[in-house]
């Protein structure tokens, strides 16, 4: 009874496998049938491309700690001194404010001056990298289809770490948020293509869970960005930081191949043949 149990088992496994190889047009997919539907290529490819959204979720959440509430207190005055000067309070007649340190000993807001009738600004840094990136995800979803998945992959983690290792290094607050501003764009391509990637090397029947499961590394990415706060003692350190963690997250970006289906659909089938070959081989 045991035994049959088990064969009965095995055959309904079988039979789903079966099933998920056809599409909503009652064709088999020639792609799961030659390399199955989830394997151990699979899972390297979509580990390598989840961890690549650790960028995104790192910038995007990156402004809670660069532009914190700085405590800052007027010294110097070109009129009558108030009587009574209180903290993080704006004057009229100020000439020089002092910063309270907290997170970081220099701040991103205490060294631009990010407040009174210039606070607009310190929130000015997000809203450039996220108009960047709805451009991004319009820019880099063109180019997945034009050039591919893999190049339009590698060109926006490569700008990506790019400007996020040099926008520290920026002498002015303009200049910072114009790099923002790419970066976003970079982000924008990084997150789209990466979710093509998942869903084209997985077989239909996995695809839902697939895409689920790309977005649990994204809580990770976030909270971790509070050890890269604590341990940097400004917020140059802490831009600078990421951005050469995420050097590693790009050359582990270079094992990832183009997408079969990508190959098939533009008719690159040599391409195609050897990666398929490759892949059964996991």
């Amino acid at each position: 009874m045991a035994e049959d149990s088990e064969s009965n088992e095995n055959k309904d496994v079988k039979i789903k496998e079966v099933r998920g190889a056809i599409d909503a047009k009652g064709n088999e997919d020639y792609l799961v049938v030659c390399i199955g539907a989830f394997g151990a290529w699979q899972a390297k490819v979509c580990i390598l491309v989840c961890v690549a959204r650790f960028m995104v979720m790192w910038n995007w959440m990156f402004i809670i700690f660069l532009t914190y509430d700085s405590e800052f207190i007027c010294t110097s005055f070109n009129a009558t001194i108030p009587e009574n000067v209180t903290e993080s309070t704006c004057y009229d007649g100020c000439t020089k404010y002092e910063f309270a340190e907290g997170l970081f000993t220099t701040s991103f807001v205490a060294e631009f001056e990010l407040i009174c009738e210039r606070a607009w600004m310190a929130n000015m840094v997000q809203s450039m990298m996220m108009f960047g990136f709805l451009f991004g995800v319009f820019l880099f979803g063109w180019i997945s289809d034009r050039y591919g998945r893999r190049i339009a992959l590698m060109l926006s983690s490569f700008i990506n770490v790019v400007l996020m290792v040099a926008s520290p290094f920026s002498p002015n607050y303009w200049l910072y948020a114009s790099l923002r501003f790419f970066i976003g764009v970079a982000s924008g391509g990084v997150l789209v293509v990466a979710i093509v990637v998942i869903l084209e090397v997985v077989g239909p029947q996995y695809r839902e869970i697939a895409a689920a499961c790309a977005k649990l590394p994204d809580g990770i990415g976030e909270a971790s960005l509070c050890a890269f706060a604590y341990f940097s003692p400004t917020w140059r350190v802490y831009a600078l930081s990421i951005g050469i963690v995420s050097i590693l997250i790009l050359a582990s970006l270079a094992l990832v191949p183009e997408t079969p289906r990508w190959l098939m659909t533009n008719g690159q089938l040599d391409a195609m043949r050897k990666l398929m070959v490759y892949a059964a081989k996991w």
